[in-house]
């Protein structure tokens, strides 16, 4: 078994903001157990003065320059609303 600590950084002001420590019986044991975290938080994982692994912030799809949503595009604003006895969306003429 090896010691871990997990540190949240704010990249705006490179400080530690939150840090975890936590028990595993290898790296890749210790990188499982890492969960997603807010969107913006980054993340590194230590095994005493090793760094393991880097965890980069997670950022909406639009920040990272993917492909906005294609429905969006397809549709005007108020031009669809959701059913609920449907279940599903319709169109509003």
């Amino acid at each position: 078994m090896a010691h871990y600590r997990l540190y949240s950084l704010d990249l705006k002001n490179f400080h530690i903001i939150d840090a975890l420590s936590f028990v595993a019986d290898s790296d890749s044991a210790a990188i499982l157990k890492v969960r997603p975290d807010q969107l913006g938080i980054a993340r590194e994982l230590w095994n005493l003065g090793r760094k393991v692994m880097d965890f980069p912030p997670r950022t909406p799809p639009a920040a990272a320059g993917e492909e906005p949503n294609r429905l969006g595009r397809l549709i005007g604003p108020g031009s669809w609303r959701w059913n609920p006895l449907g279940g599903h969306c319709q169109g509003v003429a």
